[in-house]
């Protein structure tokens, strides 16, 4: 399965302003072995966490890369697109998550066990995964994983027509049962939605 390295930071003033100051590092991302696809972008809700996602065939490729002498150039190039702290997470996708990366607006959803298992967590994320299939501007399909860095982060990844589309969808009647239901069994850490773009 596909393993998703995303990386959330606080976008730096010239990275908002200007896009094509992360190129030298898109470039470097391109032609590493084991990369599919890179895609970049700025959340919606607030313009200024900027998301860094790159799919890889394997963790150990990417694995690979930190231990090249490349990956300075990689660390250097990512400088100028940031302020202060950043995260990275490693997530391996139950299932192909492209079609989430390549719609108009793609969803994070990170959220943490309130105290039970996880095949409680994983039933769960697949009642609910059911239920959205015929939900309206909705991407399928609908992709998730737990993160290599901490066993209690499930990450949900979606993709939409717009924020509305999102908006709408978790407001409808019928799936308000489930809604009370993600709530029991998970806390919501974050919801965040944004326009990526594939860097070719």
């Amino acid at each position: 399965m596909p393993v998703v390295e995303f990386l959330q930071f606080t976008a730096s003033e010239k990275l908002i302003s200007d896009r094509t100051i992360a190129n030298p590092l898109l470039d470097i991302l391109k032609g590493t072995e084991g990369q599919i696809s890179t895609f970049y972008g700025i959340q919606v809700e607030d313009e200024k966490t900027g998301y860094l996602v790159v799919v890889w065939e394997t963790y150990e490729h990417h694995k690979k890369l930190t231990e090249s002498p490349s990956y300075k150039d990689l660390l250097d190039a990512f400088k100028p697109l940031y302020t202060g702290e950043f995260t990275i997470r490693h997530i391996p996708c139950e299932v192909d998550p492209h079609t989430a990366f390549t719609a108009p607006t793609t969803e994070f959803a990170l959220l943490r066990p309130n105290g039970v298992g996880k095949e409680a967590c994983q039933e769960t994320i697949g009642e609910l995964f059911q239920l959205m299939v015929t939900c309206p501007g909705i991407h399928l399909p609908m992709s998730w994983g737990v993160s290599r860095e901490d066993s209690e982060a499930y990450y949900m990844i979606f993709g939409w027509d717009n924020v509305e589309a999102h908006v709408n969808a978790i407001h409808e009647e019928r799936l308000q049962p489930m809604v009370h239901k993600m709530k029991e069994i998970f806390q919501v850490i974050s919801v965040g939605h944004v326009k990526l773009t594939k860097h070719e």
